[in-house]
């Protein structure tokens, strides 16, 4: 089955109140929200609040998402609690919210830097499997952010105690390479001491870039093919799910390769794995793809769109890791 993608533009030249509204259509479109939670201009900066209620029951079974739109990027920082009226989060610095000001970015994790005289698109892409699930991909020309925020029913994994920590779904799905192997990286964004992955790190911590750091939670691995490779094919140098495939000129025994689309890849450790129309592979054919590119099946049957592309050094006999979404 296939994703509903839908596309919002920000036609340049777009302001920050025009970038904000092409998010506050995605994600009422993606069931997030009905409308912003909160929604304010300080000084030049546009404040936007998103609340997801994971479970109302819990302590910490609520996030804020923080968003700040202006016309040279957008950012993004999550609170256990806001204050609607008063524009600001509430309860006690560090453990619910890292700062209070509305009118900078600084404190602030950038999801994407952007240009006002360039038009930016922000595509939805809606598993056809599980209506719940939604990956977004903001772009603008060569530079993207592929991101996800959770919904309420495609949550936590019951390990994680919501009356104890909070579960802050945001997570950014980026690449990353070697010399012939590569990587599709997935990144929890921003943190407090009451986070689920800050509440025993940031102890004493107070510096802004702890806070707004991301903490890679998950990598999968695109082998090389390269002949004679050895280390910088398999790169045992780092942690990762490897993707599991084979070649028949290593294994001379095969009458083909083995090179397939993963579908429902356990993205994060802490959620279930992602309906069937999201997947991963390695690709080897070619080095010239980039994102939103199409990676054809079969014609007219099942096709993907490549939502992360990562390109090793070293582009022959590489492989290439992609994360995509099902279009046909």
């Amino acid at each position: 089955m296939a994703v509903t993608k839908q596309a919002y533009t920000a036609t340049a030249t777009w302001t920050a109140t025009q970038l904000a509204d092409i998010f506050k259509q995605a994600f009422i479109d993606a069931g997030l929200m009905t409308d912003w939670f909160d929604s304010f201009l300080s000084g030049s900066i546009e404040n936007r609040i998103l609340r997801v209620i994971n479970n109302g029951s819990k302590t910490y079974g609520t996030v804020y998402y923080w968003f700040m739109f202006t016309t040279t990027g957008v950012f993004v920082a999550t609170t256990t609690t806001w204050n609607a009226t008063t524009h600001v989060p509430t309860g006690t610095q560090y453990i619910d919210y890292y700062s209070t000001t509305t009118n900078a970015t600084t404190n602030h994790t950038t999801l994407l830097a952007l240009a006002n005289t360039t038009t930016c698109t922000l595509t939805r892409y809606t598993s056809g499997i599980n209506s719940n699930v939604s990956i977004f991909l903001l772009r603008q020309g060569s530079s993207y952010r592929t991101f996800m925020l959770s919904h309420p029913s495609f949550n936590a994994s019951s390990f994680v105690n919501q009356d104890i920590v909070q579960f802050n779904s945001l997570l950014f799905i980026s690449a990353s390479f070697g010399t012939y192997a590569s990587y599709v990286d997935v990144y929890q964004a921003y943190h407090t001491r009451a986070s689920y992955l800050g509440a025993a790190g940031l102890r004493g911590s107070t510096g802004v870039s702890v806070y707004a750091n991301s903490h890679r939670i998950n990598t999968f691995l695109a082998y090389g093919n390269s002949n004679g490779g050895g280390s910088v094919n398999i790169d045992s140098t780092i942690s990762a799910i490897r993707l599991p495939v084979a070649f028949n000129n290593t294994n001379t025994n095969l009458a083909s390769n083995h090179t397939p689309l993963f579908t429902s890849p356990p993205i994060s450790p802490y959620m279930s794995p992602l309906p069937a129309d999201f997947g991963i592979t390695s690709y080897y054919p070619s080095s010239t793809m980039v994102v939103q590119d199409t990676l054809v099946v079969s014609s007219g049957t099942e096709e993907w769109e490549m939502l992360v592309v990562s390109i090793p050094s070293q582009t022959t006999d590489s492989g290439k890791a992609l994360f995509c979404a099902r279009t046909v």
